[in-house]
C-alpha cells in the first residue's frame, strides 16, 4: 500500500511542475487563429506531448485516503476512506455524529 501512495505522490509532484505549461499548450491548441499562423509551434507542442512521461498528466492521479492509502470509497473533502471515516465517527473526532444502533 505504501508504494502506491508514494507512486501517487510522485505523479502529483510531476503534474504540479508541468500544470502551467500544459494549460498554456491547451489554450494555444484550441485557438484556431493562432494554430493557423504558427504551425511549427503546434508541431513542437505535439512533439512535447509525445515525448513527455505519462505520469505528469492529471488523469493518472488517483484519489487515495490520507490515513490508510486505500483508493476506493474516498470522501474528497476530507480525503479519507469510508472505513476510516466510520472509525473516526465512532471515536468522536467529528462533532454531530454518533454511533447508531437499534
Amino acid at each position: 500500500m505504501r508504494y502506491l501512495v508514494a507512486k501517487d505522490r510522485k505523479r502529483r509532484v510531476l503534474f504540479a511542475k508541468s500544470e502551467m505549461k500544459q494549460t498554456v499548450f491547451k489554450i494555444l491548441r484550441k485557438n484556431k487563429l493562432f494554430a493557423e499562423k504558427n504551425k511549427t509551434l503546434i508541431t513542437k507542442i505535439k512533439k512535447y506531448y509525445r515525448n513527455s512521461p505519462r505520469d505528469q498528466f492529471y488523469s493518472r492521479i488517483r484519489a487515495r485516503c490520507v490515513v490508510s492509502g486505500k483508493s476506493g470509497w474516498i470522501f474528497t473533502r476530507l480525503k479519507v476512506s469510508g472505513m476510516q471515516l466510520r472509525e473516526m465517527y465512532g471515536k468522536g473526532y467529528f462533532y454531530g455524529f454518533k454511533n447508531s444502533s437499534w
